[in-house]
């Protein structure tokens, strides 16, 4: 119903009262915390001014806007979105939001520094920018009918983190709609030297086009010395594996203490 009203807005009223509706509805949606997830609610409580966040598929900021208002002026919360439209927002909304603490980076996160293809799927014409993901996890040719293809500049974490020069990182969340594994793989030394809580989407739709499993992906956080938790009754709760009804994931690393008590089950 959602796509067939955006195809109605934009055959109506044209692509600039399209965005400027598309722009009102998603700040409104970001900024009320009734409109937030689970996993974002938890976040609200498990981090604290001064912490450093990277937001790597931040989309419109659903995480970017809540997150750098709690890391505040003394933290820094670093944002990337690759796909054109949806940084185009994301950029509207930060700056809608007065957040002098947000870097916003218009490409995509992997395991190598180079240029990519993302492939953003179309319904009823429209760009689903969520469902946006780099073609190296496509196993047969992009259909252009039904999808859009844009060329991205991709970068590891561990080759930001150097090259920004960070000295530390409390958080990092990653939606990248089946690219996670990548991501880790390319910020391996990052998680290592600083042990920041990572928040994951996992689901094994997306996953099994980049030829790993949901499991394959909390054994490998595992081995780099994470458990894995979701979220329950507004807690972590401690998990061994991953389940079908669940997608978001905590994987908090072993000694790491939260100024809130009772954050776990």
């Amino acid at each position: 119903m959602r796509r067939i009203l955006k195809k109605l807005l934009l055959t109506v009223f044209g692509r600039a009262i399209y965005e400027k509706i598309q722009y009102r509805y998603w700040l409104k949606k970001i900024t009320s915390i009734k409109n937030h997830e689970p996993a974002l609610r938890l976040s609200r409580r498990m981090f604290q001014s001064g912490d450093v966040v990277l937001d790597v598929g931040a989309h419109f900021g659903r995480y970017t806007v809540p997150l750098a208002q709690i890391v505040g002026p003394d933290g820094k919360v670093f944002a990337f979105e690759p796909v054109d439209s949806a940084y185009k927002l994301l950029t509207r909304i930060v700056s809608q939001s007065q957040l002098s603490n947000v870097e916003l980076f218009n490409c995509a996160m992997g395991d190598g520094d180079t240029a990519q293809k993302m492939v953003i799927p179309l319904k009823d014409g429209v760009e689903v920018q969520s469902r946006a993901a780099l073609s190296v996890g496509e196993q047969s040719a992009i259909d252009l009918e039904n999808n859009s293809v844009q060329d991205v500049e991709c970068e590891t974490v561990d080759a930001f983190v150097n090259r920004a020069k960070l000295t530390k990182l409390s958080f990092l969340k990653c939606d990248v709609e089946g690219a996670e594994y990548l991501v880790m793989k390319g910020g391996q030394n990052t998680l290592q030297r600083f042990a920041p809580v990572v928040l994951l989407e996992i689901e094994s739709r997306h996953t099994s086009k980049f030829g790993y499993t949901p499991v394959e992906m909390v054994q490998y956080m595992k081995s780099l010395g994470y458990r894995v938790y979701v979220v329950a009754e507004g807690k972590l709760s401690e998990v061994s594996e991953p389940s079908s009804d669940c997608n978001n994931y905590f994987f908090v690393p072993d000694g790491w203490e939260c100024s809130v008590s009772d954050i776990f089950l």
